[in-house]
């Protein structure tokens, strides 16, 4: 939908399981805005987009490069690092040590990395505050608002799904959800690391898997029963607050 801007979509228009229809333009999420085109803050500028939530932290800036917003939005910064290891990954990549690659992520413990991470989204006390933070701006947003990271996939991923698994949509719904975004993001390329290193070894960095979104939710509901607890007692938001989002959040 936009051009300079990787995986940015509506968390929207997805049914709940009592029937009901998430509201559309009002929240999305992408991938960070550094390279925003003129002809994007546009769109965005019509979309009426006026708060963004960046999860990354300074190093994700620094190899990013800073948001593009329209003129007046507000940027709300609640940095976490990347789960993947992001810069890890770019640094053995720059350096193009096939060995040192193989003995990182070899035998799986690429693919072992991400399903931790993704278990730490929910688990973390510092994820729990970031994410309380994410649903607080959320809940008294007066305008569409977008979350993101940078790669828009892994913090934005779960920042998405809990969302949607809060308002009432089915878990299975929700990890087709987190999977579309196989469909926006930006290959993983050959010309990107040297011959010599098996792009297999990195891909588990580079997609979502469906056994990523599911060790999240298995560990919501392992630390607090159901999404409504972990609202409440994990992320702090009262249940008054979330039924007057859900109220206007749901048709």
């Amino acid at each position: 939908m936009l051009e300079g801007v990787v995986n940015f979509r509506d968390v929207g228009g997805h049914r709940t399981a009592d029937g009901a229809t998430v509201r559309t333009g009002w929240i999305y999420r992408a991938a960070h805005f550094a390279g925003a085109t003129d002809a994007d803050i546009a769109e965005l500028e019509r979309r009426e987009v006026k708060l963004f939530i960046d999860f990354r932290g300074p190093d994700d800036i620094a190899a990013d490069g800073a948001n593009r917003m329209p003129q007046g939005a507000r940027l709300v910064s609640i940095p976490m690092f990347d789960p993947a290891g992001a810069n890890d990954i770019r640094g053995m990549m720059a350096r193009g040590d096939a060995a040192e690659l193989e003995a990182a992520w070899g035998g799986g413990r690429a693919h072992q990395v991400m399903e931790r991470g993704a278990v730490e989204l929910v688990t973390r006390a510092d994820r729990l505050a970031g994410y309380g933070r994410m649903l607080r701006e959320l809940v008294d947003a007066d305008s569409p608002s977008v979350i993101h990271c940078s790669a828009g996939k892994d913090r934005t991923g779960w920042g998405a799904s809990l969302v949607l698994l809060a308002l009432g949509v089915p878990e299975t719904t929700v990890v087709e959800h987190y999977l579309e975004s196989n469909n926006h993001r930006r290959t993983l390329d050959r010309r990107a690391v040297r011959s010599e290193v098996d792009l297999e070894l990195l891909r588990p960095f580079f997609e979502v898997r469906a056994q990523y979104a599911r060790a999240s939710i298995a560990a919501m509901h392992e630390q607090w029963g159901d999404v409504a607890r972990y609202v409440r007692d994990g992320l702090g938001i009262p249940d008054a607050d979330f039924a007057r989002f859900r109220d206007h959040m749901l048709a």
